[in-house]
This record gives C-alpha cells, structure tokens and sequence, in this order.
C-alpha cells in the first residue's frame, strides 16, 4: 500500500518539526519564559570560572541595566547559556542545547557557544571580570563590590 509506505516519512517530518520548534525555544531570548535549574542556579551565584565540577561559569559582567551576567554550561542538562541578575534572581537571557560533543568538560575561559557569545557582546558594558574581581562581586553577594562599577 502506498500510503504505508509516505507513514515513516510523514512521521519522520513531524518529529523533525517537533524538534526544531524546541530547539529554537531554546535559543530565542526570553526573559519571561526561561528559568536556570537549581544546580545552574547554584554556580551562577556561587561559582568561579575557576571553579571545576558539573556546572561551568564562564564570563561574568555588567549589562546596559547594570545587571550581573554570567555565561555557563551545564552538561548535565545539556544547556550553555548566559542568565543576568535582577531583584535577587537569575534570569535566563539565552540558553542553547549543547550537543554530544560540545558537552565535554571545557577548559576554564574557552569560548561559549556562538548564540551565547553574541548575546554577551549586545548586552556587556565594560569588561569582563578578572578572577579577583569575580571573586569580590560574590562574597559581596553580586551587591556592588569595591572595584567594580555598577
């Protein structure tokens, strides 16, 4: 029968289509929409970049909002990202799915995934934060630390 035989294909299409609907959720910038895991959310506002364990903080600055941002991935959740803080939480900026091979422990400093990175240079004022700087913003709670400007 003809018919079965277009099922798979049709199947096939469909999945793809489910696949690339969640796939660009990811990747789309959604303030409202997005919120980071417990774990993710653990290292953003205790972690260094030097720090090694499943959670990996990248890069940390202020935004246009004087804001904190942080860039990191998570291979346990298959997830790179950058989240900014306001009002005391965490808020996903951008967030994409990491693939097999991207999801492998990273070097401290190596380089985002391109979504993230692009979404770092539209929203960065200043310089990114030195180990010891890092370090002050976090023990002062990301509250103004001496040294770094709001």
């Amino acid at each position: 029968d003809r018919r079965a035989s277009w099922l798979p294909l049709w199947a096939a299409v469909a999945a793809s289509l489910v696949l690339g609907v969640f796939a660009g959720r990811l990747t789309i910038p959604d303030r409202d929409g997005l919120a980071p895991s417990g774990q993710v959310v653990e290292a953003l506002k205790n972690g260094l970049a030097a720090d090694t364990g499943p959670i990996r903080v990248g890069l940390t600055f202020r935004d246009r909002e004087s804001r904190w941002c942080r860039t990191f991935e998570s291979p346990p959740d298959r997830l790179a990202g950058l989240a900014c803080r306001q009002n005391d939480v965490w808020h996903l900026e951008v967030a994409v799915a990491l693939d097999a091979q991207s999801s492998a422990y990273r070097q401290a400093g190596s380089a985002a995934p391109p979504p993230v990175l692009a979404a770092v240079d539209e929203l960065r004022v200043g310089d990114t934060l030195d180990a010891a700087a890092e370090k002050a913003a976090r023990d002062a709670g990301w509250d103004n630390p001496p040294g770094a400007t709001p």
